[in-house]
């Protein structure tokens, strides 16, 4: 089932990034299907289905098969956290 972002503000992110927000029309609690996640170190783009270009993550929750979901806890999202499956404790002291 297909990933599932949900506004939950409007007021989060940059000025430009609202404004862009607010010139499509986008309104709290509105839900689009996400179709790729571009996760940073200090930045999340989400780009979905029904717009073009990507969005910053901080106005989005997110839900797959009606569950909510975490997607920086979540290595199929989150590449960093594959980054450590073959560390364990003693390596990384």
């Amino acid at each position: 089932m297909a990933l599932i972002a949900i506004v939950t503000t409007l007021k989060a992110g940059y000025d430009i990034e609202k404004q862009e927000m607010n010139n499509l029309g986008i309104k709290v609690g509105d839900r689009f299907t996400v179709t790729d996640i571009d996760m940073g170190q200090s930045s999340t783009s989400i780009y979905l289905e029904e717009h073009s270009g990507s969005f910053n993550s901080v106005f989005f929750e997110f839900e797959e098969n009606g569950e909510e979901i975490n997607i920086y806890s979540d290595d199929r999202y989150n590449p960093y956290l594959s980054m450590y499956d073959d560390c364990d404790e003693k390596n990384l002291q």
